[in-house]
């Protein structure tokens, strides 16, 4: 992923947990917005590695170790 890609990225997954606009301006605790942000750069990590093991399917197994190491679904 080019720096440029991941740049838009982060904004559109911080919008989602609660940070509006990627100004940081309150919906929900800041706890809970973290958590979000958190588990969206997770499962977004996590749809990668499925993408790749497409290719590879030795990956496969690093996506669910991953599922189970941070606990999303």
């Amino acid at each position: 992923i080019s720096g440029r890609l991941m740049n838009e990225r982060i904004p559109e997954l911080a919008e989602q947990a609660g940070f509006a606009q990627w100004t940081w301006q309150q919906q929900g605790s800041q706890e809970e917005r973290l958590q979000k942000f958190a588990e969206l750069i997770v499962r977004e990590c996590i749809s990668k590695i499925e993408e790749a093991a497409e290719y590879s399917p030795e990956l496969y197994g690093v996506a669910l170790d991953l599922q189970e190491h941070f606990g999303v679904e």
